[in-house]
């Protein structure tokens, strides 16, 4: 969802280079006039000021914006966390910076193109032409003054004039969109082999002692023993506390009547439809499917269609058009029916699978049902709990004591490392984080667990890590000497063939020699997907000469190395649309560069200042205006 929203929401500089800055004027954009003023600034450029108003009504603008491309509102944390404050600070800051350029050179919009764009905008339009009625009312409705409005009007216009000429000209450098087009369009072909640690890696044979121990000493992150720590704990166990409530007859009636979707499941059936346009060829296809002389999965294939093309999945009678739901539903058995108008033309419908409609009777559902009301009541005490824990604590009362008092179990964990999976509380990633954040004999905070539950833990003593003695870890140490080895080995032999192909060696007759077969991929460009080798090979395949070899690992498959050679490279054709479109782009990007440079330049200049006390004060205040 978030990166939906994220390419929905476009930067500053690209709303200005597409000219959507005058459109961010509009009647449902930025105001200047509101009867409820915040009187004062979230941030000034020279002496342009960006106002608390024009700032949350853009702010709000944008989130109503991203909601409707989106297809669901999104409130203002969501809107925060995708950046969309920061975003409309930035083009606001973009403006006024371009407010004040305008301002030091005495630029502005004539009255004339001020009425001319408002006349033209079709908010202010009845039946093709200006309505000086419907213009008051919508300036009014949106909160602005004429006056306000057409200020905006103006200088907006004059904004968008000043940024076109000062991207005017702004151009990539010649050939670049040349070089783009065939560096983004060549192709390349390659035939590989595979070879394996288990076919082509050199045996390493026995090691001995001293080289076993020199491989136990350099490489202490395989071998060593990892920090342990020892603490003791008061745990508020949901769990536990749950088995202390009893439970009420009524409740548990009650809570059964609300799961009433739950336990009564109504009959679903397995569906498939296929469709025809008139109902005489569907009453004629069925016939044949009584008759015998097809079946359903004969039909689809005659008709092109697959189970896939035509499923409903496994729905109820209220999943379904009145019309359908009779002629799939009526049916007593498994089987087709049909034909029924569906609207959209006449469809034989296969009942491929009947589930009964079924019924757990309150008494099968009774412990499911007294084991959750339980958990909701220790939930709900677990905080006072923990409350009476933390009293005592700040009353000097260590945990051992605070366990009697309370009447808790007190808990010990030996051992436990940051890699500790346990089933317990001390394989809680919580638990874990705050056992590690802990000094030694530092008795911690209250904890809140992910269940309800709580904890409290003091960490007691600590294991550094170390590497374990080598008669420990001689099978392990033994085992991975080998398996380095044999890495290093096929490494090895892949670098020299290599060397034999680049030496002009011919990929088949290396591949005889080692009984393996000869595979080709491509022709492709470098982002169409490569299979056989990875991302990084890929780059060497576009950077060698037609025979050119290289090598990786196989991708995804540990023990595999692919050796690849040049066989092939195609430029791409000659497409003038495609290149034009390119150096558009290209000149795009080259005048945003150009005008980001020169506002950044321009703010430095002018200097400015963000209010961010305001700023966070607006926002923590607003709820969003995500419906859209």
């Amino acid at each position: 969802m978030l990166e939906f929203v994220r390419k929905a929401v476009k930067s500053w500089v690209a709303k200005i280079l597409l000219g959507i800055l005058v459109a961010s004027f509009a009647v449902f954009g930025i105001g200047d006039v509101f009867s409820n003023s915040l009187g004062s600034s979230v941030a000034s450029v020279g002496n342009q000021k960006v106002s608390a108003e024009r700032f949350l009504a853009a702010f709000n603008g944008e989130i109503r914006g991203a909601s409707q491309r989106f297809g669901q509102p999104i409130d203002t944390q969501l809107a925060r966390q995708l950046g969309l404050d920061q975003q409309v600070l930035s083009r606001m800051a973009a403006e006024a910076t371009l407010d004040q350029i305008m301002e030091d050179l005495s630029i502005s919009a004539p009255d004339s193109a001020v009425a001319d764009t408002i006349v033209a905008d079709p908010s202010f339009q009845a039946a093709g032409q200006f309505d000086d009625a419907q213009y008051k009312y919508l300036i009014a409705q949106n909160g602005f003054s004429i006056e306000g409005y057409e200020d905006q009007t103006r200088r907006a216009l004059a904004r968008n004039q000043l940024t076109a000429a000062l991207v005017a000209g702004a151009t990539a450098p010649a050939g670049a969109a040349e070089a783009l087009f065939a560096y983004q369009g060549e192709q390349r072909r390659i035939d590989y082999i595979t070879l394996s640690i288990t076919d082509h890696a050199e045996d390493p044979g026995q090691l001995d002692d001293a080289t076993l121990a020199a491989h136990h000493e350099a490489n202490p992150d395989q071998f060593s023993a990892p920090e342990m720590r020892d603490a003791v704990y008061l745990h508020v166990s949901i769990d536990e506390m749950a088995k202390d409530f009893a439970v009420d007859e009524g409740e548990l009636r009650a809570l059964y009547d609300a799961r009433t979707s739950i336990y009564s499941q109504p009959e679903q059936r397995d569906l498939y439809q296929t469709i025809f346009d008139s109902e005489a060829d569907a009453t004629a296809a069925k016939a044949r499917i009584d008759a015998g002389e097809v079946d359903f999965d004969a039909l689809l294939a005659e008709r092109g269609e697959t189970r896939a093309d035509t499923s409903l999945g496994e729905v109820t009678r209220g999943d379904l058009a009145e019309a359908t739901a009779d002629a799939a539903f009526d049916a007593a058995n498994e089987g087709v029916a049909g034909p029924v108008d569906t609207g959209f033309g006449f469809a034989l419908i296969d009942v491929a699978a009947i589930t009964p409609a079924e019924t757990i009777p309150f008494e099968d559902a009774r412990d499911e049902l007294a084991i959750d009301l339980q958990r909701e009541a220790a939930v709900d005490a677990a905080p006072g709990l923990a409350g009476e824990i933390d009293d005592l604590r700040a009353g000097g009362s260590t945990l051992e004591e605070i366990a009697t008092e309370l009447g808790l179990k007190l808990g010990e964990a030996k051992g436990v490392s940051a890699e500790n999976r346990a089933d317990d509380l001390t394989g809680d990633p919580a638990f874990i984080s705050d056992l590690f954040a802990s000094e030694e004999g530092e008795e911690r905070d209250v904890v809140e667990t992910d269940d309800g539950g709580y904890f409290v833990q003091r960490l007691d003593g600590v294991t550094e890590a170390a590497l374990r003695p080598l008669d420990d870890v001689r099978a392990e140490v033994m085992a991975h000497w080998r398996s380095t080895q044999l890495a290093e080995s096929l490494r090895a032999r892949a670098e020299a063939l290599v060397e034999r192909l680049d030496d002009g060696e011919q990929l088949a007759i290396v591949a005889d020699e080692l009984s393996v077969d000869v595979q080709t991929e491509g022709p492709k460009t470098r982002a169409e997907g490569w299979a056989a080798i990875t991302a990084e090979l890929v780059e060497g395949v576009f950077g060698a000469q037609m025979g050119g070899a290289g090598f990786s690992a196989t991708p995804n498959a540990p023990g595999l190395v692919t050796i690849a050679v040049v066989v092939g490279i195609e430029a791409p054709e000659a497409d003038d649309d495609r290149l034009t479109a390119l150096q558009t782009q290209l000149n795009q990007m080259a005048g945003s560069d150009a005008l980001q440079l020169f506002l950044s330049a321009k703010q430095v200049e002018a200097g400015v200042t963000i209010n961010t006390q305001l700023l966070e004060s607006l926002l923590s205040q607003t709820g969003g205006h995500g419906g859209y």
